[in-house]
């Protein structure tokens, strides 16, 4: 009877493993040249951090609550769900959100939690203007 018991122990653990947290970070960057202005719109939580670099660097941490990683992989690579898109206009640009309505995940009848936040590193030459932001100080 402990024998059958103790093997049932670990298959409960590894049907419980199926809907654990899944985690990735997407780099991306992006090159402001001689731009003035930088407005940022995203439709996650963002931090801005100064660096000694020449260009912008994004840093999105996405953790992901049951589903399977074919799920998240899908979202990364096939629509596009985490990626930020630069548009530039006269002196300026935008880093947005590319999907700007991000609906519910849905897995096996299932509202998967998610948790999206991005850093954004940002060249020491350019300095806060707004809420959503930066203007070049050089």
């Amino acid at each position: 009877m402990l024998r059958k018991f103790l093997l049932l122990i670990p298959a409960a653990f590894l049907g419980y493993s199926a809907h654990a947290q899944l985690e990735k970070v997407i780099h991306q960057t992006f090159d402001p040249a001689d731009l003035t202005n930088i407005t940022i719109n995203l439709e996650e939580e963002y931090e801005l951090q100064s660096w000694s670099g020449n260009q912008i660097l994004t840093e999105t941490f996405i953790q992901l609550y049951d589903a399977s990683p074919e799920i998240l992989k899908f979202f990364i690579e096939e629509k596009h769900r985490y990626e930020i898109t630069m548009i530039t206009e006269g002196e300026g640009m935008t880093l947005e959100s590319t999907d700007q309505e991000r609906n519910p995940i849905q897995y096996h009848g299932t509202e998967c939690y998610e948790f999206v936040r991005t850093k954004v590193f940002v060249p020491e030459s350019y300095e806060r203007a707004g809420d959503n932001q930066l203007r070049r100080i050089d």
